[in-house]
C-alpha cells in the first residue's frame, strides 16, 4: 500500500475523475491540477478553493476554458480567520505549520458550507493540499459513499489517516515522496 516514490502525475495516479464529475480542488494554487483533470475526464464542474490572492492571476489564466466557481475562503474545520503564511499554510492552531512572515488574514469555512453557498453540488472527486492543514479540513466535510479523493499531507501523516479513518474514509494507497526526505507524499482515497 505504500509507494517510495512520486509519480509525475500523482493527483491521477490510482483514482481519476469521471466525465461530468463535480471535481473539488482544496488548495488549487495556479490550477494546473484543474487543467490536468479536464484532460483525463469532460464536462467537469470545478470548484476550486484558493485563499491566496496572489495566486489569481495564473489561476484565471489557466482555468479560463473550465467551468469553474472560485472560492476565496480557506476551507477549514470551523467558521473563522487565520494567518496564512507566505508558504501557504494556515497559522491557526496549527504546530505543524512552518512558521514565517503571514502574507494575510483569510477566512475559513468548512467545506460542507462552502458548497452549500455554491448550489450544494455534491462532489465526486476531492483534491486537498493545503501544506499541512489537510486533516482540518476533511473534519469540516461529510463525504457521500463513493468520493474520491487525493490528499497530500505534509509532515502530519497520522493527523490526516486519523481524520479520514472518522469520515469513513478508505486509503487504497498511500505513497511517500522521497524527495521530501519521507515526510510528504498522498493518500489515494475512497469514502464508504
Amino acid at each position: 500500500m505504500l509507494s517510495p516514490q512520486r509519480n509525475q502525475d500523482a493527483h491521477f495516479s490510482v483514482l481519476q475523475p469521471e466525465d461530468g464529475d463535480v471535481f473539488v480542488d482544496v488548495g488549487a494554487h495556479i490550477g494546473t491540477v484543474a487543467v490536468k483533470a479536464a484532460g483525463i475526464a469532460k464536462d467537469l464542474k470545478f470548484i476550486l478553493i484558493e485563499p491566496e490572492s496572489s495566486h489569481y492571476p495564473k489561476l484565471y489564466k489557466n482555468v479560463k476554458d473550465l467551468d469553474f466557481v472560485l472560492v476565496t475562503t480557506a476551507a477549514g474545520d470551523t467558521t473563522s480567520n487565520a494567518m496564512l503564511s507566505v508558504g501557504g499554510s494556515l497559522l491557526e492552531n496549527q504546530p505543524l505549520a512552518p512558521q514565517g512572515p503571514a502574507s494575510h488574514i483569510v477566512n475559513i469555512d468548512t467545506l460542507d458550507n462552502i458548497l452549500t453557498k455554491v448550489d450544494n453540488p455534491v462532489p465526486n472527486f476531492v483534491k486537498i493540499d493545503t501544506e499541512g492543514y489537510a486533516p482540518n479540513v476533511i473534519r469540516g466535510f461529510t463525504p457521500q459513499p463513493g468520493t474520491k479523493f487525493h490528499i497530500e499531507y505534509h509532515w502530519n501523516l497520522g493527523p490526516v489517516l486519523n481524520a479520514i479513518s472518522l469520515k469513513n474514509i478508505e486509503p487504497i494507497k498511500i505513497e511517500l515522496w522521497r524527495e521530501f526526505e519521507g515526510s510528504t507524499g498522498a493518500i489515494h482515497a475512497i469514502a464508504r
